[in-house]
């Protein structure tokens, strides 16, 4: 038979054995529950990343398009041309000097506006007809189509130049062209000493 101290001595470790399974089921408890715990912090946190990511992304966005829309509305853009030179037919009147081409819409080579923006625009013309000549027709055209056209007479006995303004409001869409036209050169009063008797402006009222 055992004695009381071999007793004791196995019951003191059967104890200890417990004890110890306990803490370690404790331990393996407590670690499983802080890992959910930090899976669930993971999870959260990159929710949460994803979700401020579209934020910023939608963020970013709108400032573009702000920028876009503030760029747009502060955009100038005006023109103004004059001193015919000698072009063919009755096609696109050109003009040699520049007086105003903010934006650098208006191709001096050419002859025609190419609108940077859509938008609406007001285009004007000024037009000089010799004495020798009895009548004057003129157009300003958006790609080609009119918008706004007319004639005028000099009269018979005129011993000067006879000149007539004209005016008009478009919409006109980005890299639409407008052109004055109409006339031939040989028809104009170009005096050497007076080169603004023929002229073109246009300037955008607003953009859309």
């Amino acid at each position: 038979m055992r004695n009381m101290t071999e007793v004791e001595s196995t019951s003191g470790l059967d104890n200890l054995k417990v004890v110890t399974d306990e803490i370690n089921k404790k331990c393996e408890d407590g670690l499983s529950d802080l890992s959910k715990r930090l899976e669930r912090k993971t999870n959260d946190l990159r929710s949460s990343s994803t979700e401020l990511s579209k934020r910023l992304a939608a963020s970013e966005k709108q400032m573009k398009e702000l920028d876009q829309a503030t760029e747009k509305q502060t955009q100038t853009v005006a023109f103004n041309v004059m001193d015919a030179v000698n072009y063919t037919g009755f096609g696109v009147m050109k003009f040699s000097k520049t007086i105003l081409n903010k934006g650098g819409a208006y191709n001096i080579d050419t002859g025609i506006f190419t609108a940077p923006i859509d938008g609406i625009y007001q285009f004007n013309a000024h037009i000089c007809g010799d004495e020798a000549i009895d009548e004057i027709d003129y157009y300003i055209a958006v790609n080609s189509l009119s918008i706004v056209s007319g004639e005028f007479t000099v009269p018979a006995k005129a011993s000067d130049a006879k000149c007539a303004s004209f005016s008009v409001v478009a919409l006109v869409r980005k890299g639409e062209n407008v052109q004055l036209g109409g006339v031939p050169f040989s028809y104009l009063d170009e005096n050497n000493n007076s080169n603004d008797l023929c002229s073109f402006s246009g300037v955008l009222i607003h953009s859309i």
